[in-house]
Order: C-alpha cells, then sequence, then structure tokens
C-alpha cells in the first residue's frame, strides 16, 4: 500500500475536504517537548529559504518570517499547536509545492478507516450490490498498491468517473464514464458536496480532490473495493469493484516509493475515426500516445510509437496527458525532440545551485538505427486539471514553440520540482527546490496552462463517455486537412 498511502498523504495533509491549512493531530504525542517544536519551526524555515524556489523574497523578508513565527513556534506545547504556526508561516508565501504533512496524514487516519474489517463488512451488507460485484474477495480496508482501472475527476462540485480503463476491473463491473460517485467505501461524497462546489477543478485545491478520491479508489490486489455510483438515470448502483494489480513497470525515484508506469499508443485510422463519429478521408491516420507518469520507461515505448507513426504516414499525433501529474522533468526535452528539428528551448529552472534550460534534442536515429528526422506532422497536446509539473512544463513549451495545439482543461499550475524531508517532530514538509518559466518568462505556478481549444465539460457529464478532449483534437485535425493555413504545428 505504500504507493497510494504515500499520495494520499501529501493529499490529505493539503486538506482537500477541511480548511486550507493542515489538519491537527487529533492524538497526543508524550514525546513532544518545546525542544523539538523548537527544532521543527528551525529547519521548516530553513528548507524554504534554501529551496531554491523563494528567491523573489528578500533577507529582510526572511528576518522578518524568522522573528516573527520562531517565538510562537518554539512556545508551543502541542504538535497542533506547531503545526498551526508552521501552516501560517507556510501560507504567508502564496505558493503551491509548500506544505506540511502530519506524520497522521494517511486517508485511512484522516477520513476515519480506523474500523476493523467485520466493521466495514457489516456495512456492506447492508447494501445490496449489482450483479456484477466479486463477493468472493475480501473487502479493501484503505488505499493500496493495486487499480481498479476507474479515473476520477472532480467536476461541478462531484466527483465523476472520467474513464474507465479497457479490460479493467472496472469495466468488467460494468462502471460508465460519466457516473457520479456518491461513496467508497465509508466516505460519503455527498456529505461534502457544498464544499466541494466551491472548488475550482484546475486549482491546486481541486487537483488535490481529484487525486483523493483517485487514491480512494485504489486497493491491495486480491480485495474489492465497494463504491456506491450514481449513474445518469439517478438510479444508485452499489459495486464491490475487484483489484488488480498495476500493469506497467514498476519504478523508484528519489524517496518516493515503487510506482507504476504504464505507456500506451494506438493509431486511429478510418474505421475507428467512422465509429467515434467522423467522416474522415480514405487512408486518414492519427497516433495517439498516452503515458501516466514522466518516468524513464517511458522513452522507449515512445520511440516506437513514434517510429510505428512514421512507417505508416500518420496525419497528426496526439499526446494525452490528462491526469498526469509529471515527474522527472529532463525527459520532457526528449518527447520534444521527436516533434521539433531544432533544438528549441521550452522553458527555464532555476534553484539556488544555477539554472537548467529545458533545450530539446532533436531525435535523428529512430529505435530500428535509421536516420530520421523527427515528425513534422501536427500535434495536439491533451491536458486536464490533473495535468501538472512535467507535463505543463512540456505543454507550455511545446506550445510557446508554436509546435502543438493544446486541448482541454486548464492545468493546477503546479510546475515546480518538490522534495519531501522529515522533521523533528515527526511530520514531513513537501517544499519546492527551484522555479520555472516558459520561454516567454510566463510563470506557469500558480496560473496553469490555458488550453488553445477549452473544453467545457460544466453543463453536460456525459461528455465523458464520449472524450470530447480527443474527440475535440480529432474534429479540429480533419477540419484543417484541407485548409491552406495549416502549419506544421496544426494550429492556424
Amino acid at each position: 500500500m505504500n504507493t497510494f498511502r504515500a499520495l494520499s498523504c501529501l493529499l490529505t495533509a493539503a486538506c482537500v475536504m477541511t480548511p486550507a491549512v493542515a489538519a491537527p493531530a487529533t492524538c497526543q504525542d508524550d514525546s513532544f517537548t518545546l525542544e523539538i517544536a523548537c527544532a521543527t519551526f528551525e529547519k521548516a524555515w530553513e528548507m524554504m529559504r534554501n529551496s531554491g524556489a523563494l528567491e523573489d523574497i528578500s533577507d529582510a523578508r526572511w528576518d522578518e518570517m524568522h522573528e516573527r513565527y520562531q517565538g510562537p513556534a518554539c512556545d508551543a506545547e502541542t504538535n497542533a499547536e506547531l503545526r498551526e504556526i508552521l501552516n501560517e508561516m507556510i501560507t504567508s508565501l502564496g505558493k503551491s509545492h509548500f506544505s506540511l504533512i502530519p506524520r497522521e496524514a494517511s486517508v485511512e487516519f484522516v477520513l476515519g478507516f480506523e474500523d476493523d474489517e467485520e466493521d466495514v463488512a457489516a456495512e456492506d451488507e447492508n447494501e445490496t450490490a449489482d450483479e456484477a460485484s466479486d463477493d468472493d474477495l475480501m473487502t479493501s480496508m484503505g488505499p493500496g498498491d493495486g487499480q481498479t482501472g476507474i479515473d476520477l475527476r472532480l467536476f461541478d462540485g462531484e466527483i465523476r468517473v472520467a474513464r474507465v480503463a479497457e479490460n479493467s476491473p472496472a469495466a468488467r463491473a460494468g462502471v460508465q464514464a460519466g457516473w457520479r460517485v456518491k461513496k467508497i467505501r465509508t466516505f460519503d461524497f455527498d456529505v461534502q458536496s457544498d464544499r466541494l462546489k466551491g472548488i475550482d477543478p484546475s486549482s491546486m485545491e481541486g487537483y488535490q480532490a481529484s487525486g483523493m478520491a483517485q487514491a480512494l479508489a485504489s486497493g491491495d490486489p486480491g480485495t474489492a473495493v465497494p463504491i456506491t455510483f450514481v449513474d445518469e438515470h439517478d438510479q444508485s448502483h452499489v459495486i464491490r469493484v475487484p483489484v488488480e494489480a498495476n500493469r506497467g513497470e514498476m519504478v523508484t525515484f528519489g524517496n518516493l516509493p515503487a510506482m507504476p508506469v504504464i505507456t500506451e499508443s494506438m493509431i486511429l485510422d478510418v474505421q475507428t475515426l467512422d465509429s467515434m463519429g467522423f467522416e474522415a478521408h480514405e487512408g486518414a491516420k492519427i497516433g495517439v500516445i498516452r503515458f501516466n507518469c514522466w518516468m524513464v520507461p517511458i522513452m522507449q515505448p515512445i520511440a516506437a510509437a513514434i517510429e510505428s507513426f512514421r512507417s505508416q504516414a500518420v496525419d497528426a499525433v496526439i499526446i494525452d496527458l490528462r491526469g498526469n501529474p509529471g515527474g522527472i522533468g529532463g525527459l520532457s526535452m526528449g518527447v520534444g525532440g521527436h516533434f521539433l528539428k531544432e533544438p528549441t528551448n521550452l522553458g527555464t529552472m532555476k534553484n539556488r545551485f544555477g539554472e537548467m534550460n529545458f533545450n530539446t534534442n532533436p531525435q535523428t536515429i529512430s529505435q530500428s538505427g535509421e536516420l530520421v528526422s523527427p515528425l513534422d506532422m501536427p500535434l495536439y497536446i491533451l491536458i486536464d486539471s490533473m495535468s501538472a509539473s512535467t507535463s505543463e512544463i512540456f505543454a507550455g513549451g511545446m506550445s510557446e514553440a508554436g509546435r502543438a495545439t493544446i486541448v482541454g482543461r486548464r492545468s493546477p499550475g503546479m510546475a515546480l520540482p518538490a522534495m519531501a524531508i522529515d522533521l523533528p517532530n515527526g511530520d514531513v514538509f513537501y517544499c519546492a527546490t527551484a522555479s520555472f518559466k516558459l520561454p516567454s518568462g510566463t510563470n506557469v505556478e500558480g496560473l496553469g496552462i490555458t488550453p488553445d481549444l477549452v473544453i467545457d465539460l460544466e453543463n453536460n457529464g456525459e461528455t465523458f463517455r464520449n472524450d470530447p478532449d480527443l474527440s475535440a483534437a480529432v474534429s479540429d485535425h480533419l477540419a484543417k486537412i484541407n485548409s491552406p493555413t495549416t502549419t506544421h504545428s496544426g494550429a492556424k
């Protein structure tokens, strides 16, 4: 369960369902002392000052901040008091990627998943499960390293099923994109409806809400997650969705737990486009690449997909970064090199050690060893409220280079690299380690990337079923094929 516990820890600590300060501890620690309180403050303050992401803050302001918060922090008698002071200091920065994560902050702890398995099972018996459920499996007690195949998003104040992976447990159980999620295990989202309705899905808080819902829908392989869905006819479906082992290659990075890396590609041919409701010209082909995070294992499958697209002469390429939270920023340079013939700057990252220019590396040798030129057909990049960090760097940089048309919804503006540091009181301090700006000087942090083609789902939850973002990219490309103003980027 390490992967999703770590992720949900970050999400929960940012208080998706509570005011914008980390949740205070609900238990006392006899080992807490004034010395620990003071040491915790000093380490958090030092990490912020030396993070490399706050170069716009003057030395005088840092000294003022230290003087203002040191006394109250060192006088704190409980972890709860200390956290309140530290969170006030962190909030004063006005930056994302800086947060205090209480050691108690796990989905299980904060959401009350302390009941034993019998209690959860007893509650399940009070609800009638659909025929698609698998009652031979043990009920999942909390988030885990397995997957159900459900992709969740905050949408119009509700948690919705944005995507159901093909051949996944959720697909076999009959779960449909567009359904509303009312309840996962014992956590009832309807209770939080007023709170959720006030959250912008493309804000950091919206990102966290979607992310925590996603974490809740996971479990340990071999168990089943009880979820109550509501369909478009307002009919409830109580389904125990089986959990399977994650597909893809498990990788580790830094001090993060192992995570699965999944890369998928396909070609939308005339027959497929016809099934989507499009009238395409004979021989039309559009390549699609989708990967869930920016980690090293994506590079070979992407290179193979590019080679396939080249050999089959696709008309356009769509890169789907929806739900991709980021990863290793440098990989954006290699992926961008498949689509740019000259080294092109995607942006600049600065920290206290210097700066790094994200210049693309033109890919001129194919996976089979042949000399080739980067692809020059139209490129579309799909993003949404869960496309963060490296996904924002790549989308923003390729857009400013005039090479890509961005489709979807505004990203959350969380482009900065970050790390998690243990504090003396047992909490974890999550902090950015650099600043980043696009070639134009635009700061992505807190603003996000606004698509060229904004797909508004505000008044039509059922559009999840039709994949409106993919459809919009396809429609835009097909409409431009015979246009004399079409460029190699696919943008007019």
